[in-house]
């Protein structure tokens, strides 16, 4: 229950859209809320490299990232024999989450590695192609 001249409901942290809204009180009468637009966010405080998803995958995999601050950051998948076979992210970007898909659509199966280097910060991680 809402104690009478509550002005809120609930809060919800992080970042969501609300698309439509209804409530009701208890003699079923219908009310219009008001949606406040409070957006939180919390940026990274360390540089992280997430396992790819899904992994197995085929053809398409996700591939996270974190920066705590902004950086120019580059990602490269090599295959088994160390060769590059795709540059997946080479820009500048700001401080925060990020991802990206690979589409491996004209690669063979196998194990690929994608590897994370900024300044001063580098991370590798594996992941397979499952055809």
């Amino acid at each position: 229950a809402i104690a009478s001249g509550a002005s809120t409901l609930f809060t919800i942290d992080g970042e969501w859209e609300i698309v439509s809204a209804l409530a009701a009180d208890r003699s079923f009468n219908t009310i219009v809320p008001t949606i406040g637009a409070k957006v939180e966010t919390t940026l990274p405080t360390t540089y992280a490299l997430g396992q790819n998803y899904p992994n197995p995958f085929n053809p398409t995999t996700e591939i996270g990232f974190s920066l705590p601050q902004a950086a120019d950051v580059r990602i490269e998948i090599y295959n088994t024999l160390g060769q590059r076979v795709a540059v997946l992210v080479d820009e500048h970007l700001g401080a925060g989450h990020h991802a990206r898909v690979w589409d491996a659509s004209t690669n063979a199966s196998g194990v690929y590695f994608y590897r994370l280097v900024t300044e001063g910060y580098a991370e590798t991680r594996k992941m397979m192609l499952l055809k």
